[in-house]
């Protein structure tokens, strides 16, 4: 959680909320790296805490909202506020395509969280232009599991997209949504 590393911190945080209560010896250090200046990383340690205290909904515990520094960061970050109000569905899809690739995952992984309210945006998103937003939107549809099924057609026909990144997507998506294993 300390390293210099952005992606080491990152993962460290989501391998922490990845193995829940257990994990409640490192709630000191996760509320200390609520400090960090890095918002992506923030929302990271949000959840991961939120995870480890079982918390129902993706609103930051009081407890941690008194710990955040008041002038360098709202309460929750504008992904994870988004993705509480289904209704902020097309703000989300917006940043799928956002030059930051930590907003683009983001934002992927909220749309994945809000479920079927938001398959009908990630499906029609599947036939855009925009290569970015066809490969966030088939990653968004796999981690939304067996519940994304409707999209399977869709998802399907990519595997002929002509970019290769989105075909290769695309077809782990699929084996998330069929229950395939990952070889």
């Amino acid at each position: 959680l300390q390293s210099t590393d952005g992606t080491i911190r990152r993962n460290a945080a989501v391998i922490l909320g990845g193995i829940g209560p257990q994990a409640g010896d490192a709630l000191p250090a996760l509320e200390k790296a609520l400090h960090n200046p890095d918002k992506g990383f923030q929302w990271t340690v949000k959840q991961a805490i939120r995870k480890i205290r079982q918390l129902p909904s993706p609103e930051a515990p009081s407890e941690m909202r008194a710990s955040d520094n008041q002038t360098a960061a709202p309460t929750r970050s504008e992904v994870n506020e988004a993705a509480a109000v289904p209704d902020h569905i097309a703000q989300l899809m917006a940043r799928l395509i956002d030059e930051k690739s930590e907003v683009r995952r983001h934002a992927a992984f909220a749309l994945a969280k809000i479920g079927t309210p938001a398959l009908p945006a990630l499906t029609q998103a599947l036939q855009s232009e925009n290569v970015i937003m066809r490969k966030n939107a088939a990653f968004a549809l796999g981690e939304m599991g067996k519940d994304a099924h409707t999209a399977i057609p869709a998802l399907v026909r990519l595997k002929q997209d002509p970019d290769t990144s989105v075909r290769w997507i695309a077809e782990h998506a699929l084996k998330k949504i069929e229950g395939r294993r990952e070889h």
